[in-house]
């Protein structure tokens, strides 16, 4: 677990009463977080809100299956193509979702983060979202002038 939110503390005295310290790391802030994201299998944000997370596009531009809160604009990036949306607040969900991905073997989960990949490479790399507002200015431009 990345970060040192306000929720830390919390998840860590949860991690400790459920037995689960010795396969929980809680890794804190990462600046560079490239590194920690070629280390994981999956990656995973059951957050109750979202926009379009930035978080999860780093994630899936490192090619790892995403688990994710159908909440905001998760939906646009994570598809049963490239990972898992889940119920928002729902532990079971949550945890069905993390184990359908666990649960296939090496090959088709990389299969699935090369999956997420493309999409970031076709769709989210800076050029193209620059490309998109400029499309959505002129757009607005025109209709201005129009009246």
């Amino acid at each position: 677990i990345t970060g040192d939110g306000p929720m830390r503390q919390l998840l860590e005295q949860q991690v400790q009463a459920m037995g689960l310290a010795e396969i929980i790391t809680f890794a804190g802030f990462r600046p560079k977080i490239d590194d920690f994201l070629a280390a994981l299998d999956l990656f995973v944000l059951p957050t109750l809100e979202e926009g379009l997370s930035i978080a999860i596009m780093e994630a899936m531009a490192a090619a790892k299956p995403v688990v994710a809160s159908d909440v905001g604009g998760v939906p646009e990036l994570i598809s049963a193509e490239n990972g898992a949306l889940v119920r928002p607040g729902d532990a079971e969900s949550l945890a069905e979702g993390i184990a359908s991905l666990l649960s296939i073997d090496e090959a088709k989960r990389a299969a699935v983060g090369a999956c997420g990949r493309r999409l970031i490479v076709e769709r989210f790399t800076v050029g193209q979202m620059a490309q998109e507002h400029l499309r959505l200015y002129e757009n607005l431009n025109f209709r201005r002038r129009r009246g």
